[in-house]
């Protein structure tokens, strides 16, 4: 990650996706943190309003950690 680089503000409406043995859930998330590629965040899904710990892809998409 470059330093400073940012993809993901608080707040900002992200993709959430997780994916295990080939199940694929995806649904809205609101980024609870700023954040860039590479960088673990907490993000609440819209749907259930859980948070959960997810890692921010280089393409803004937070990926829930297994």
């Amino acid at each position: 990650m470059l330093p400073g680089l940012t993809v993901v503000e608080r707040n900002q409406i992200v993709p959430l996706l997780f994916e295990k043995n080939g199940l694929i859930i995806s649904t809205d998330g609101r980024a609870l943190g700023r954040a860039g590629p590479g960088d673990t965040i907490r993000v609440m899904n819209i749907g259930s309003r859980t948070t959960v710990s997810a890692t921010i892809g280089n393409d803004g998409v937070a990926y829930v950690q297994r």
